[in-house]
């Protein structure tokens, strides 16, 4: 990516006051890379049924801010992307579904936290978001709308699929 000529290019302007929606796994706030970066970590939802707790157990979210944000040049891990405001939303439970066949734990998505991390991205000016998540089926009403009211706010959505994990 060559971080050192990009930032030395004329008129280059660092991104610290975009800000950056994860909605994922939650996030280690405990690791060094990410020190400072984060502004807002929500994951407790008392009112719902599930599990979840401020620990990220699967690691995939604070792998994906690191990708993001991650601290520049500290001799420490990778250098994320850009110096921005992170905006993390733990978007799955604690409770893995292991009744299946190959062994393996496998998390979904709890709709009610996802809809809520959407919502509030509208609500706090996101304007990206970075969805790590996937599924076969076309967006319900409630999630196309607010899709559409966050492009409407010229928020950028990318999403990554391909988990699949089929052999």
């Amino acid at each position: 990516v060559h971080w050192t000529e990009a930032r030395a290019l004329n008129g280059f302007r660092e991104a610290t006051d975009i800000r950056v929606a994860v909605l994922d796994t939650g996030i280690d706030l405990n690791h060094p890379d990410l020190r400072g970066r984060v502004i807002s970590y929500i994951h407790a939802h008392p009112d719902l049924p599930s599990v979840s707790s401020d620990q990220d157990i699967i690691g995939h979210g604070t792998h994906v801010a690191g990708t993001v944000g991650a601290l520049f040049n500290n001799n420490l891990g990778i250098n994320g992307i850009c110096e921005c405001q992170l905006f993390i939303w733990k978007i799955f439970d604690d409770r893995p579904d292991d009744d299946r066949p190959s062994n393996r734990f496998v998390y979904y998505v709890d709709p009610v936290m996802y809809r809520r991390a959407l919502a509030d991205c509208l609500d706090q000016g996101v304007k990206v978001i970075n969805l790590s998540i996937g599924g076969p089926g076309r967006p319900d009403r409630q999630e196309q709308a607010l899709f559409d009211a966050l492009l409407a706010n010229g928020t950028t959505i990318v999403a990554a699929m391909g988990n699949e994990g089929l052999s």
